[in-house]
């Protein structure tokens, strides 16, 4: 009994799982569909360069394909049927991420998920760079 109630409670835990990764989808969805493919990170801890070079790491860790190092960056990342596109503009502390042209096969979406991941990483390498 106890064995059941155990694999029980796994596959609820396994479906929690998945219907999260799905809500992030279809939020995704919702926001290329009305156009809302940018995003804006506004009083970052750095500024200027270390923004860029933050960023360029960050990119470069989470194994996206960077295209143009520039300002903006351009970089795609493609992934379980995941076309990922951002082009990235960093100015004083604040930087956008535009989305225009991600899809999954051939429905537009905005990469939620892998936007957050990627903040997670430009912030670590903050504090990397700051040393």
């Amino acid at each position: 009994m106890k064995k059941i109630i155990i694999l029980l409670l796994g596959l609820c835990a396994l479906f929690s799982i998945n219907a999260c990764n799905t809500s992030t989808t279809e939020i995704g969805f919702k926001q290329a569909a009305a156009g809302e493919t940018k995003i804006v990170r506004t009083g970052m801890p750095m500024s200027g360069d270390t923004l860029h070079k933050a960023t360029i790491n960050a990119l470069k860790a989470r194994k996206w394909t960077i295209l143009d190092a520039g300002n903006p960056i351009k970089a795609s990342l493609y992934h379980g049927g995941q076309e990922a596109k951002l082009s990235i503009f960093v100015e004083n502390d604040t930087i956008t991420f535009d989305t225009k042209g991600s899809k999954i096969g051939d429905k537009p979406y905005v990469p939620i998920r892998h936007l957050n991941s990627l903040y997670k990483v430009i912030l670590s390498n903050h504090y990397r760079l700051a040393k």
